[in-house]
């Protein structure tokens, strides 16, 4: 009786094990394998999984308005406009391709969304002039100093979010938004979130730089990366919390400017192509330039035309038709003694790592045992938003994927089916989801 007593009672421990009993080390491992659309449901299961999830890194996801078949919201159709999706690049046919919320905070007649970073969406209200940082999926919800009424123009390229570590003493971290604005100079300016009343807008200046301008930034441990046109890195220290300025570093200045080979082909003649320049951490911790070569004229071949090339009815959009790479490599100077650095190109992103750029703060992932993901690939969005009214019939269509190896742009289904339109509008953006 005592040994058939102690299989029942194994049996019945067994059989009232649930979701919670799984082990802590065990579930991050799986969780890393998943897709954010599965991730959120995760955290819906029980209080131990919502705790695990607090130490998972997501995947990026396309953050994409929503739109009919002709990808082209109506203006007056007020049944779409409060809709906004989440594509993943994990996604698997025949499972649900978006997550979409419904909800008034996605009107996307009233806010536009400026740029995501650290799992935050920075948002202006554009009737209230009224502005905030939002994480679609907690929905939590952070009021900063208005942007269209503190700032001397509110023509703004990019904004991201700063996270100060908290200190010994403080509860919680602190968290300020940094934003590119200005049309001929593109300056930098900071707020902290959540500050005294007295809290504003303040611009990162630096008396040896007065006419510096600025064309990407990037967060990393407390400190804030402002890469200038002339490809000079400006660091600032953001760890000092008490302070609504950051203490401005020594510049980075490169002894020589990077090489584009790529860019001395017949192809690409003056006038035909822009750049657009990002900064990228990779997964080893090495700072990345990214330099996107955009042509004006492009058709559906790919190849750069000239305006003497169109005829009456051809419509070729500017596109993304090259991605060059190009990483910081420091040295010592021994007459000096002082460090130099310059930007040495890079062949290879390696076959596990991918980047995203576009109007998001740019960032690098592992692809490894992470399905829909390319490796030594960038992918890209539409950043260019001051073209969207140029033409009626494109704008926010320049997505895709680079691949490092074969140096062109490549297809990768079925992501690369979700953005070819001729217009998109609110342009796609990147966001590494924040879950908890």
């Amino acid at each position: 009786m005592s040994i058939i007593s102690s299989k029942r009672s194994h049996l019945y421990k067994f059989y009232k094990t649930t979701f919670s009993d799984l082990n802590m080390d065990i579930l991050p491992l799986i969780f890393h394998k998943l897709s954010f659309m599965d991730l959120f449901q995760c955290k819906q299961v029980c209080s131990s999984w919502y705790s695990c999830l607090k130490f998972v890194k997501a995947h990026p996801c396309l953050m994409l308005p929503n739109q009919d078949d002709n990808h082209y919201d109506d203006v007056d159709d007020d049944t779409n406009h409060h809709h906004q999706r989440f594509f993943s690049l994990s996604y698997k046919k025949g499972a649900e391709e978006f997550y979409k919320f419904e909800d008034e905070i996605f009107d996307q007649h009233e806010n536009l969304f400026l740029g995501s970073s650290n799992g935050w969406l920075v948002v202006l209200n554009k009737p209230k002039k009224g502005s905030f940082i939002l994480n679609p999926f907690t929905k939590k919800k952070l009021h900063i100093p208005n942007v269209g009424t503190s700032l001397t123009c509110t023509i703004i390229s990019k904004a991201i979010v700063v996270s100060s570590k908290k200190k010994q003493g403080n509860d919680n971290d602190t968290n300020w938004v940094v934003v590119i604005y200005g049309y001929v100079q593109q300056k930098l300016a900071c707020c902290k979130v959540g500050g005294d009343d007295d809290c504003s807008w303040n611009d990162l200046k630096d008396s040896a730089y007065p006419n510096m301008s600025f064309c990407d930034i990037l967060s990393h441990k407390n400190h804030l990366f402002g890469l200038s046109n002339s490809n000079h890195v400006h660091i600032w220290d953001f760890s000092h919390n008490g302070s609504n300025v950051p203490t401005k570093l020594i510049p980075l200045v490169p002894k020589s400017q990077p090489c584009f080979d790529l860019l001395k082909s017949e192809k690409f003649k003056k006038e035909s192509y822009f750049c657009q320049s990002y900064l990228v951490e990779s997964m080893s911790g090495e700072l990345l330039l990214v330099t996107r070569v955009v042509g004006c004229i492009v058709n559906s071949d790919g190849e750069l035309l000239e305006e003497a090339d169109l005829y009456d009815g051809l419509i070729c959009p500017y596109s993304t038709v090259a991605i060059c790479v190009h990483k910081m490599k420091m040295k010592m100077k021994r007459e000096t003694e002082k460090l130099e650095f310059e930007w040495e190109n890079v062949e290879s992103l390696g076959c596990d790592e991918a980047v995203f750029v576009g109007r998001s703060e740019s960032m690098c992932c592992s692809t490894e045992f992470v399905p829909g993901y390319q490796g030594n690939s960038i992918y890209f969005s539409d950043d260019n938003w001051d073209m969207m009214d140029i033409d009626y019939s494109f704008g926010g269509h320049d997505n895709g994927v680079y691949s490092m190896e074969t140096k062109t742009v490549v297809k990768v289904e079925p992501w690369f089916d979700q953005i070819q339109a001729e217009k998109i509008y609110p342009p796609p953006l990147w966001i590494l989801p924040k879950l908890v």
